[in-house]
């Protein structure tokens, strides 16, 4: 069944999440009130009214709860506003109480009817007298989230790849599944740690995200010393490029070898489709390699 679905970022360089349009007319940029794991939010329409299969999506799905009003808008704005003075408490009252855990964010929910704290910790914190102490001075209900990993403190911080670009992690659901050598070696990558690590440690996710495009790739372009018919003649195969979808071939010729270089089309590759469930087979085989380790791993 087909259904209208809307994007919604909660905050700036953030995930987007997928809610039902609920009948609604949406444009980016407009401000939208929806229900979320968190509770009541105030989020940013990025993605306006678009029809899906919801079978593609995860179930269930939840309505946006209407659009947002001028008076949403402000209210939004003295939540962003209030937000570093909550922090700023928190982290005064954490030293008072000589608790061993770092504050990293914090701040009302939409509605005001309660405040998040997120810290983290070396193990678990008795942080019942530093909640007390909080609802005394901020006069609401107080909420402690411990995060356990440091991939999950770039998840709600936000943070920046090598590429230059937002972490994936903040962008997108996190693949299931961890990096394996199989999954490097398919994308032409040697194992190297320190390039290939994000913020958090681990092994970049984009190259989890990429490793169906390099299957299916892989399915279709010919090896290295592979010999293959070309526009202009059978010729051996000496490099390849998945992502320029490209293919350098030598030839043997009395005056001396010489190299071309072929693009998937002029080879009459790009039109091949491969089945869905070769490209999964592949992802399956390399995911029973042994995974590499993070840094908190070894």
């Amino acid at each position: 069944m087909e259904v209208k679905v809307i994007g919604v970022r909660f905050r700036k360089g953030g995930k987007t999440y997928n809610f039902g349009a609920n009948n609604e007319i949406y444009r980016i940029g407009d401000g939208v009130i929806c229900e979320t794991d968190r509770g009541v939010e105030y989020g940013k329409v990025v993605v306006p009214n678009r029809v899906i299969d919801d079978a593609k999506l995860p179930a269930p799905l939840k309505n946006a709860l209407r659009k947002a009003t001028d008076k949403d808008t402000k209210q939004y704005e003295k939540n962003v506003e209030d937000k570093p003075k909550i922090i700023e408490k928190t982290k005064e009252l954490v030293k008072k109480n000589e608790l061993t855990m770092e504050v990293i964010d914090g701040g009302y929910t939409f509605d005001r009817q309660k405040i998040l704290i997120y810290f983290i910790a070396p193990g678990k914190v008795d942080f019942r007298q530093l909640v007390k102490d909080l609802a005394s001075e901020l006069k609401n209900r107080i909420e402690l989230r411990q995060v356990y990993e440091k991939n999950n403190e770039v998840q709600i911080l936000g943070s920046y790849g090598s590429c230059g670009r937002p972490c994936c992690c903040t962008l997108y659901k996190v693949p299931e599944g961890k990096v394996t050598n199989k999954i490097l070696k398919q994308q032409g990558l040697a194992y190297n740690q320190q390039k290939l690590s994000g913020p958090c440690g681990k092994m970049q996710c984009c190259l989890r995200y990429e490793a169906e495009y390099y299957a299916e790739t892989a399915a279709i372009m010919p090896k290295v010393g592979t010999v293959i018919k070309t526009p202009d003649g059978e010729g051996k195969v000496v490099d390849n490029n998945a992502l320029k979808r490209t293919v350098e071939v030598l030839f043997e010729q009395r005056e001396g070898d010489v190299t071309k270089l072929y693009t998937f089309i002029d080879l009459g590759l790009e039109d091949i489709k491969v089945p869905q469930d070769a490209v999964n087979e592949a992802i399956t085989d390399a995911d029973e390699d042994l995974p590499i380790p993070s840094d908190d791993e070894e």
